[in-house]
């Protein structure tokens, strides 16, 4: 009910926004939402035909199809002043990136996710990465390993879904390659930093009753024998 107070007196919290005093980013994050699930209700008022073009505008009536299109103006100017704001807000950016999905502004999507990843690195928080990757995932957006390691370490229970073990094996291909030679010393020291944060993941997620048999032999093969090594 609350919510559809909010949706009907959009216009009139947009007027009232306009003043520097109620720049609020609760004011900001509620306008944000409530335009998008009235934008949400507008559309589903469209015949699903029209919506996947199979039919004509001349077919529905001229209204419908306006308070639509103002629908959709309005929530895609409120999304995108929120996210700007609120960057790290993870439901936020999940409407914003369903909307601009829907209507194929891939680009825009990209601008907004690479944002994000921005905020998130300035302030890492589990549930702004996990769905960054999970975005990354379908459209690569950016380079997702070395974000990979930092959510398995925030969440060591998860499934391998998001390239765990592509990570694990690309890290102990470079552990066997060039520690052994000795020559890249820089590298060798970052190559040895992450062997212990792959160890570290590969003993906690035992703790949670993880036992991945790939990563066994990773830690077996490649870092327990190059440990061993200096000794």
């Amino acid at each position: 009910m609350l919510e559809e107070k909010w949706e009907s007196a959009l216009d009139e919290i947009d007027l009232v926004f306009q003043r520097s005093t109620y720049h609020h980013p609760t004011i900001l994050r509620k306008l944000a939402f409530c335009s998008y699930y009235r934008w949400k209700k507008a559309r589903k008022q469209l015949p699903q035909s029209y919506l996947e073009g199979e039919i004509e505008i001349e077919d529905i009536e001229q209204s419908t199809i306006d308070k639509y299109s103002n629908y959709l103006a309005f929530a895609m100017e409120k999304l995108s002043f929120a996210h700007n704001t609120l960057p790290y807000d993870v439901e936020l950016l999940e409407k914003y990136c369903e909307l601009l999905s829907i209507m194929n502004d891939h680009e825009i999507k990209k601008s907004v996710i690479l944002k994000s990843l921005e905020a998130y690195k300035k302030s890492p928080n589990y549930y702004l990465i996990f769905f960054l990757l999970e975005e990354n995932a379908n459209n690569v957006y950016f380079e997702g390993e070395p974000f990979i390691m930092e959510m398995y370490e925030l969440d060591p229970t998860l499934d391998d879904k998001f390239g765990l073990r592509k990570v694990v094996e690309m890290t102990c291909a470079q552990i066997d390659k060039i520690i052994p030679c000795g020559e890249d010393e820089a590298r060798i020291v970052t190559l040895k930093k992450q062997a212990i944060g792959l160890f570290e993941l590969f003993v906690k997620r035992i703790e949670y009753g993880k036992l991945d048999l790939w990563y066994l032999k990773q830690v077996r093969d490649s870092i327990l024998t190059n440990a061993l090594r200096d000794l």
